[in-house]
C-alpha cells in the first residue's frame, strides 16, 4: 500500500496543471503582478461583453425577365407556375411578340430562411405620367401570394444624375468633381471602390450616381440615392448600392450583388487610410515618460527617460494615418462629446440613434464649431487623427457600441439590426429598385432622341405607398 501511495504522489507531480493545459500562464508572484500593474491602453468591457446579433442579408436581385428566370422565381417564391403566369400576365398586358425584345424590369427580395419573399414587376401599361407595378409577396406559412398593384406616384423631388467611367474617384476630373458635394465624396469614393475592385475590364463599365435632395436633413444638402455599375457592352446592371430611408431610425445601403457589405464598411472606415495596426485582443504598450531619478551628491532630482510597459485588453480598431488627416463621420449623428478624457486623449463620441455610439480618440484636433448637440452627416470631417492620450505615435482609435458594450464591426457575423431588410421594407424596396430602371429608361430614350448623353435627370422620384 505504502508503494502505491509513492507512486500516486510521484505521478501528481509529473503531470501539468490544469492552468497549463487550458493554454493559460502560470500564477506570477506578487512581486511580477505589481510590476505589470499600469493604466491599460483602453479599458472596457471584455470582448466576451460585446453585443453580437446575427442578422443575415436579405438578398436582392433585379434585371429583365426572362424565361430561365421565371422559373427560377417559381420556386424561389414558393409559388405555383401557373400563379406565376397570371401575375406576370398583368404586369405584362401586350403580347412580347408586339413588343419585341424590350425589358420587362423586375426586382426581388429574399430571405435565406425564406420567412417572406417578395416578387416586382414594373408594367409595360406605365405612361410617364403614372408609372405602374405589381408586387407579389409570399410567406412561408401562407397558401397562396398576396398580390398588389402599385401606383408609383412621381414627387416633386430634386434629384441629378452624374455619369462617368468606371474608376476610383481620386482620378475624375475636377470639373466632374465640382457637381458632388465634399461632404459626400468620402462616402462616394468608398462606396465606387468596392464596386469597381474585382473588374478585371473597367473600361467596358460606367458608373451612375444618382443624388436626392432630403427635406429631412439640412437645408441645401443631399444623399446618394444610389449608384450603379453598369456593363456598356451588355446594357446591364452589375451592381446597384440602394440607400433605403427609416423614419426614426437610421437607413443603410442594400447592395443587388453583396448585401449590405458596402454599409458595413462604411462603419469602419472613419478615415481615408485603411492600414490597421491594431485590433481587438490582448495588447502591451509601451510608452517612454522622463522620470526624475536621484543622483549621489547632488539636491535637485535629474529627469531621465524610462520605459514602461502597460498590459491590458485591446477593444478598438487603431488606424496608422499621418497626424492632420481628416476623421469623418461614419453615419449621421448628434455629437455628445469632444473634449479631451485621460487616455483617450482628444475624443469625440457620436450618438447614431438606437443605443449606437461610435468613438474618435488620439485627436490632434476637433473640427470647427463642432460641439455637443450638433448634428453631423455621414462623411463630414468631425477631427483630425493625432497622438494625444496613451498613445505611441499619430494613428486613430476608433470604437463602435451599443448602450456602452463594444460591438466589432469586422466580424462578419456582426450586423446592426437596421442593417436587415424587414418583410414589411420589401414593397417600399422594390419600387425604388424599379424606379430607378424607370428612370433610367426615360432618360436613356431622351438621351437617344436627342443625341445626347444626360447629365441631370429629370425631377422624378418613386415611391411605395402603404398599403
Amino acid at each position: 500500500m505504502r508503494i502505491l501511495i509513492l507512486a500516486f504522489l510521484a505521478l501528481t507531480v509529473a503531470l501539468p496543471s490544469q492552468s497549463a493545459l487550458a493554454g493559460k500562464a502560470p500564477a506570477k508572484s506578487a512581486k511580477h503582478r505589481k510590476s505589470a500593474r499600469g493604466p491599460v491602453v483602453i479599458r472596457m468591457n471584455s470582448p466576451e461583453a460585446a453585443d453580437k446579433s446575427y442578422i443575415v442579408d436579405t438578398n436582392l436581385e433585379q434585371g429583365c425577365l426572362t424565361t430561365e428566370q421565371k422559373r427560377l422565381l417559381t420556386w424561389q417564391l414558393g409559388v405555383q407556375e401557373q400563379e406565376l403566369q397570371h401575375f406576370l400576365l398583368d404586369a405584362n398586358p401586350v403580347e412580347p411578340q408586339v413588343r419585341g425584345t424590350e425589358c420587362l424590369h423586375y426586382a426581388s427580395a429574399f430571405a435565406p430562411k425564406g420567412d417572406v419573399n417578395s416578387l416586382a414587376v414594373l408594367s409595360r401599361a406605365s405612361t410617364a405620367e403614372q408609372p405602374i407595378a405589381l408586387f407579389m409577396s409570399k410567406a412561408a406559412h401562407e397558401d397562396k401570394p398576396v398580390i398588389r398593384r402599385m401606383d408609383l406616384p412621381m414627387l416633386s423631388r430634386s434629384l441629378s444624375e452624374f455619369n462617368f467611367p468606371a474608376s476610383d474617384l481620386e482620378s475624375l476630373s475636377t470639373e466632374q468633381l465640382e457637381n458632388i458635394p465634399s461632404y459626400l465624396r468620402w462616402e462616394l469614393g468608398l462606396l465606387i471602390r468596392q464596386m469597381i475592385a474585382k473588374l478585371s475590364a473597367p473600361a467596358n463599365h460606367q458608373l451612375r450616381v444618382v443624388l436626392e435632395k432630403e427635406k429631412s436633413r439640412e437645408a441645401g444638402s443631399e444623399k446618394i440615392l444610389a449608384i450603379e455599375l453598369i456593363d456598356t457592352l451588355r446594357g446591364t446592371v452589375k451592381d446597384r448600392v440602394v440607400w433605403f430611408e427609416r423614419e426614426g431610425q437610421p437607413g443603410a445601403y442594400f447592395s443587388t450583388a453583396s448585401g449590405t457589405a458596402y454599409e458595413r464598411a462604411l462603419w469602419y472606415s472613419p478615415t481615408r487610410h485603411v492600414n490597421i495596426s491594431r485590433g481587438v485582443g490582448e495588447s502591451v504598450t509601451t510608452v517612454h515618460r522622463q522620470v526624475p531619478t536621484r543622483a549621489r551628491g547632488k539636491k535637485k532630482p535629474r529627469f531621465a527617460i524610462r520605459s514602461f510597459s502597460y498590459r491590458g485588453q485591446h477593444i478598438g480598431i487603431d488606424f496608422v494615418a499621418p497626424a492632420g488627416t481628416a476623421v469623418h463621420a461614419v453615419a449621421d449623428a448628434e455629437v455628445v462629446f469632444a473634449s479631451p478624457m485621460g487616455g483617450y486623449g482628444n475624443l469625440v463620441i457620436l450618438s447614431h440613434g438606437q443605443g449606437y455610439e461610435t468613438y474618435y480618440a488620439h485627436l490632434s484636433g476637433f473640427a470647427q464649431d463642432l460641439v455637443p448637440g450638433k448634428k453631423v452627416l455621414r462623411g463630414e470631417e468631425i477631427a483630425y487623427v493625432g497622438s494625444t492620450g496613451f498613445s505611441t505615435g499619430p494613428h486613430l482609435h476608433y470604437e463602435l457600441r451599443k448602450e456602452k458594450r463594444y460591438i466589432n464591426p469586422f466580424d462578419k457575423q456582426t450586423s446592426l439590426e437596421f442593417w436587415g431588410l424587414r418583410p414589411e421594407e420589401h414593397e417600399q424596396m422594390l419600387a425604388i429598385m424599379l424606379s430607378l430602371d424607370f428612370m433610367r429608361d426615360i432618360n436613356s430614350g431622351a438621351a437617344h432622341a436627342s443625341n445626347l448623353i444626360p447629365q441631370t435627370m429629370v425631377p422624378l422620384y418613386v415611391k411605395a405607398k402603404n398599403r
